[in-house]
């Protein structure tokens, strides 16, 4: 399992249950998004 993997399955469990402000999304979208952001800058790991 690769350093990203391994970060999406930790923050999966430690946000479990919570969600973003005023809404029914869970709140794992935020970090996830902001990841994939970073990932299509160019950024690694």
């Amino acid at each position: 399992m690769n350093m990203i993997d391994k970060t999406i399955q930790f923050v999966a469990i430690k946000h479990e249950g919570q969600y973003r402000k005023g809404t029914g999304i869970p709140y794992i979208t935020h970090p996830f998004g902001v990841g994939m952001i970073l990932q299509q800058a160019g950024y690694r790991e």
